[in-house]
């Protein structure tokens, strides 16, 4: 698929920086949701440009110290990174703790001033936080602890803006800022009580800081259907109500008018006015695809927000203010809004095009390691001769066979010092003899002793030598298995030879011993007539004696010298055998060695194929079972120079396998293969595919990056579809990837920033936007909100004001004409309530079930019907219905049923389901609500008629 450049991409990649020009931006994470992908984007930065840049700050609020434990392993260490550590995790100075001590005191003390927000259903809870010093997930509670802290966390805040404003160029070298803007990410979840009871406080506060300089503020808002997925029971009870809650709040505080609701925000002296929306772009996140994929676990969530937000904050080579412009302005336009309802919930998905160089490198070099080991463990044509030259090597020189004596010739010469001289006095011959056989052994004993000690010692010394120069050569440890095998057989050999030697001159000792006391006797028992008459016998007695003598003293020395031949054999053997164990002991460190890379290239092999990652195209995985390694590629002598061990290879006996695995990866990390792999750019692999295939490539990357969300209009229609933008993170702006994309989506929808990550591409898509109504499950989060005793929302006064101007996420007409239908339509009959099925119901030829006479159920409870009924689109149909039935009846029978209806609405015609004591009762205040209204619509508009 690709081929290795070996020689010019090895360097780039550690000396080549580029001056980044980076926006100015602010990464705060609420909770542990938020923690989270804060700490993926921090490890984006730090995996690419090796530190982090002074143009990002973060800053993690949470209600407990779990933060600070919280951790990520880097993918990318390089040598001109400045943060070499390998664990990412968020500084002191990024972690904001906003524990509660005391809550009920403090409460108590400030109820009317700091603390008269808080809805009256749940000041009961501040009893849990007094016993359990955070926020559960109660929203209320969650608000409390950060006003509870504001003096601090307004501190944090005011610190970590100043910081990005005072960034000037000239303070850095390294990186570049762009413009005065401060781009502010916020990540929560909506289901617990810090993020979702924060949210909106920190945004407000985030905004007081900055002031007027410029600003975009984007949300994350990760809705509870994941944490649902991974978790149940009374745990989970005030996830859902908690998001409905959150979810109208903000689309409360995100109407186009909302500096004309006179609302506020009071932390103390400190007062802020509501003038404007919390956020610019605010994307909905949960745990189902537009394209049906579920994701079940929140830090497969977590990375795909840091991704986004990492890619968010690049540089785009148009110097556009902003990355979020194409979004901003649909959001701002206003063509997407429903009706009277604002558009302003998104949703984004990320996919990642990703060659991992690294773990390629990895493999390599480990099996490069497995090779080098194979090489050491496979013995060479050359193991055959090395005994036989380390024994006849001069400084060694031992050979004692065929017919060699060099060992003993070493060790001592077979001639005595002195010979026996000439005997002319017999009268003294026993002490002559006797006399000189001492003299010659101590002399021939004070010799062996000597060169035998020098032998041990020079040719132990030698062997050593021998040992470690094979050991550090190709096939060593196989050869010097060899080598020390043959050492043995061969002096094994040489033993066995001088035990035979010495034992046949031991006998021509004994002979020559006994030869020599027949002539000692007969020289001492001569009287002075034998010396007369026995001249000649006794002269070639003493002949023979004397050279008797000589034979048997270098007879002794032959077997002097096989006595400490074999004595030096003996011990040079129990050498061989120690080094031989000391050889084995590193084959087998090595071959365990062996076992354990084998084990880890398949478990790297396994990891790189595998499809762990929905949301990323693995471009390296049919290549990885094509990596292999030839001897060529490496030089047994280079990885023996690359040791800081005194011996090399031998001193592998005295060390652990692992210290021998991290010698064998320093050196096979370095090799130039390696080197090529894990500098490898994803410019360099996509410029050697073809056309088709790099288009085939755009593609995939696009249709991987689905939104982690759905939505429906619910009957509703706009004006146009909505907005779908894609921002592709290339290595730089000018990558060759970068026209691939240009035929898949109109360029106004598409623009391109430079990530500086060398091994990626990355495709985030932005859609935009929606009513909040039209997200997914809205509904299913309303109806566990009506259900709970406690109040999701966090302040009690807004709660109130939505209440009293009939505020609803749905949309509607004008309410009259809303009100009217649904009004007349039960008045008529074509709204009815169905005991049997204990439901509302709407006659509708359009949208309703012929098999049922075109009867359509609305909802089980009254206020839950007419909000289906007004987003449903049955508004206009039933005032065409019941005009037409007016019509029908005449403008005199039409006022008589009005008049009838002002007089009976409630018990006659209104189809209330609910006993009138019920109605004062908090779960039925929406419905309460509604009923005035349409009491009240009959009192002033149908009196009118009458």
């Amino acid at each position: 698929m690709f081929r290795l450049i070996l020689g010019s991409c090895i360097s780039q990649y550690y000396n080549n920086y580029v001056m980044a020009t980076l926006k100015r931006s602010l990464f705060i994470g609420l909770g542990g949701t938020g923690a989270k992908a804060l700490l993926n984007t921090k490890k984006r930065f730090l995996d690419t440009y090796g530190e982090i840049p002074p143009m990002f700050s973060f800053l993690s609020i949470d209600r407990d110290y779990y933060t600070e434990s919280m951790s990520l392993t880097r993918d990318s260490i390089l040598e001109n990174h400045t943060v070499k550590d390998q664990k990412v995790k968020l500084d002191k100075s990024e972690i904001l703790y906003i524990g509660v001590r005391g809550a009920e005191m403090a409460y108590a003390s400030k109820k009317d001033t700091l603390f008269n927000w808080i809805p009256e259903q749940n000041i009961h809870d501040f009893r849990y936080i007094q016993k359990y010093p955070y926020p559960s997930q109660i929203r209320s509670t969650g608000r409390f602890a950060l006003h509870f802290n504001y003096q601090c966390l307004i501190g944090a805040i005011n610190k970590k803006v100043t910081e990005l404003l005072n960034i000037s160029i000239t303070e850095n070298d390294r990186h570049i800022p762009v413009g005065e803007e401060i781009e502010v990410n916020f990540v929560f979840s909506v289901a617990g009580g810090t993020g979702s009871g924060t949210f909106i406080d920190l945004a407000y506060l985030v905004k007081e800081a900055i002031g007027n300089t410029s600003a975009t503020s984007k949300a994350f808002m990760v809705l509870p259907d994941v944490f649902t997925n991974m978790h149940s029971g009374i745990a989970m009870a005030n996830v859902r109500p908690n998001c409905f809650g959150a979810m109208k709040d903000l689309d409360f505080l995100m109407q186009r008018n909302v500096d004309e609701l006179g609302l506020s925000i009071k932390y103390g002296s400190l007062e802020i006015k509501i003038k404007e929306n919390p956020f610019d772009v605010v994307f909905t996140v949960n745990s189902k695809k537009t394209d049906g994929e579920t994701l079940t676990d929140i830090s497969e969530i977590a990375e795909q927000i840091g991704l986004a937000m990492f890619v968010g904050a690049s540089h785009s080579k148009a110097n556009i203010d902003s990355n979020y412009n194409g979004v901003l302005s649909v959001l701002n336009g206003g063509s997407l809004d429903v009706l009277n309802k604002k558009a302003w919930a998104g949703g984004f998905g990320v996919s990642e095009l990703y060659y991992d160089g690294n773990s390629m490198g990895i493999i390599y070099a480990k099996k490069a390691s497995i090779n080098l080991i194979n090489n050491l463990m496979t013995k060479s044509s050359a193991s055959q001769n090395l005994a036989d030259n380390f024994i006849d090597s001069p400084d060694v020189n031992i050979r004692e066979n065929d017919g060699n004596d060099f060992l003993i010739d070493s060790l001592l010469s077979k001639y005595p010092i002195s010979r026996f001289p000439s005997i002319d006095d017999v009268s003294h011959i026993n002490s002559i003899v006797d006399n000189y056989f001492s003299n010659s052994q101590k002399n021939a004993i004070k010799q062996i002793e000597e060169n035998y000690t020098e032998k041990v010692y020079s040719v132990n010394k030698e062997l050593n030598k021998e040992l470690k120069s094979i050991l550090n050569q190709d096939s060593g440890v196989a050869n010097a298995i060899e080598f020390l095998r043959s050492l043995k057989t061969q002096l094994n050999i040489f033993h066995n030879e001088m035990e035979e030697e010495e034992d046949e001159f031991l006998k021509k000792e004994e002979n020559l011993r006994n030869q020599n006391h027949l002539d000692q006797d007969f020289l001492n028992s001569l009287s002075a007539m034998d010396s007369l008459f026995k001249k000649a016998a006794i002269n070639s007695t003493k002949r023979d004696l004397s050279d008797r003598t000589n034979q048997l003293s270098i007879t002794q020395n032959e077997i002097l010298r096989r006595k400490y031949a074999k004595k030096f054999l003996k011990q040079l053997i129990a050498v061989v055998e120690d080094r031989s164990e000391i050889t084995s002991r590193i084959a087998n460190r090595l071959k365990s060695a062996k076992e354990s890379l084998a084990v880890e290239v398949e478990r790297f092999s396994n990891n790189v194929t595998e499809k762990r990652k929905t949301f990323v195209i693995d471009l390296h995985s049919n290549e990885v079972n094509k990596i292999n390694v030839s001897d060529d590629e490496f030089v047994i002598s280079d990885f023996i120079n690359s040791l800081t061990l005194r011996n090399g290879v031998y001193d592998f006996h005295e060390i652990d396998e692992d210290v021998i695995k991290d010698y064998l990866w320093n050196f096979t990390k370095g090799l130039k293969k390696s080197l090529a792999y894990r500098n490898m750019k994803i410019d360099d692999v996509v410029r050697e595919l073809s056309e088709e295939e790099r288009t085939n490539l755009a593609k995939q990357l696009i249709s991987k990056s689905n939104a982690l969300w759905s939505y429906d209009y619910k009957g509703h229609k706009t004006s146009r579809n909505i907005h779908e933008h894609f921002i592709i993170g290339l290595p730089q702006v000018d990558s060759g990837f970068k026209d691939d994309f240009a035929s898949l989506t109109s360029s106004d929808n598409l623009d391109f920033v430079a990530t500086g990550i060398g091994n990626k591409v990355i495709c985030y898509r932005m859609e935009a936007a929606v009513p909040i109504y039209a997200v997914h499950d809205v509904e299913s989060y309303e109806r566990d909100y009506e259900l709970s005793n406690r109040s999701h929302h966090i302040d009690a006064n807004w709660e109130e004001s939505m209440k009293k101007s009939g505020f609803s996420i749905y949309p509607s007409q004008k309410e009259d004409d809303s009100l009217s239908a649904w009004v007349t339509g039960l008045i008529f009959g074509y709204v009815k309530y169905d005991s049997n099925n204990s439901a509302f119901f709407v006659k509708s030829p359009k949208y309703g079930d012929p098999s049922l006479d075109n009867w359509k159920k609305l909802g089980e409870y009254r206020d839950v019907a007419y909000n289906s009924f007004v987003r449903e689109q049955h508004v206009d149909e039933i005032i065409e219905i019941i005009n037409q039935e007016k019509n029908k009846l005449g403008e005199d029978a039409t006022k008589e049923k009005f008049a009838d209806v002002v007089e009976n609405y409630l018990d006659k015609y209104s189809r209330n389901n609910i006993k009138k004591d019920d109605l004062a009762k908090r779960e039925y205040e929406q419905i309460a609500q509604l009923l005035r209204k349409e009491i009240n619509f009959v009192t002033k508009e149908l009196t009118k008629l009458v």
